[in-house]
């Protein structure tokens, strides 16, 4: 795990991050070759990277861990959510919970229960790890359903979603699809494929009010080297940073 994150990070944001946040039991001893990270360590460093952007994204959240840190505590990152748009004017991007179905499940996730939003007019998906279902960070996933909607209310939500991108290159489909079939990858393609995945939890559409130009993007997150290729959003779910393991709620947009 300490060499993914440093080779995402650099050596000084990956110690802070390993000292902040308490990891799984299991994959702190885990009986890992060195050059290699299993299916749980992909999908945990792909979490940190995420609450790492969180918290420079949200200062009450940075508050939260600081003042934890003073004490001599670490946090447990238990779960992120993001929301999704079920609506088949989506740009490249697939429509609702399958955005991220398709790249939570290759990393060893599983969908285990439902939680119908009726009144919001939203369903959430919770998405456990199948090996390390207590360990490794949940996801809480919903999506909008756009077609409950009034028409001027679909409209508008065109008018934003219509021109997604899907940040998922072929480079990193092919990474998913080899992590799917081994269970690990070399620790070099894990540190490729955890940036391109990171975009996927972002804003895949321009700022409301922008033109579809770069200027219109979230900022990306600050990685090591160059920014990894096909990722024009990384605004990932802000996913709670408590030391329970509560029912995740229906968190923030990560779009």
């Amino acid at each position: 795990m300490d060499e993914l994150l440093t080779n995402l990070l650099g050596v000084d944001r990956a110690n802070r991050l390993l000292s902040t946040v308490l990891l799984p039991a299991p994959l702190v001893g885990e009986e890992q070759p060195r050059g290699l990270v299993s299916r749980a360590g992909v999908a945990t460093a792909l979490s940190l990277v995420l609450f790492e952007d969180l918290l420079h994204r949200v200062p009450t959240g940075e508050r939260y861990v600081l003042a934890r840190r003073a004490l001599g505590q670490r946090v447990v990152y238990d779960h992120g959510a993001v929301r999704t748009v079920d609506w088949h004017h989506n740009g490249r991007l697939p429509a609702g919970v399958e955005a991220l179905r398709r790249v939570l499940v290759p990393l060893g996730y599983e969908e285990v229960g439902t939680y119908p939003l009726d009144r919001i007019h939203m369903t959430g998906k919770v998405f456990t790890h199948r090996e390390l279902p207590d360990d490794v960070p949940q996801y809480f996933v919903s999506e909008l359903h756009v077609d409950r909607l009034p028409v001027e209310a679909q409209q508008a939500v065109t008018r934003v979603v219509g021109d997604s991108v899907d940040p998922l290159g072929p480079e990193a489909q092919a990474l998913l699809d080899e992590l799917a079939d081994r269970g690990w990858l070399p620790t070099v393609a894990a540190a490729r494929l955890v940036p391109a995945l990171a975009a996927c939890f972002g804003r895949t559409t321009a700022t409301p009010g922008c033109t579809t130009t770069s200027s219109c993007w979230s900022t990306p997150p600050r990685w090591r080297g160059s920014p990894p290729r096909a990722t024009p959003s990384t605004t990932p779910p802000t996913g709670s940073p408590t030391s329970t393991r509560s029912p995740p709620s229906c968190g923030t947009a990560g779009r």
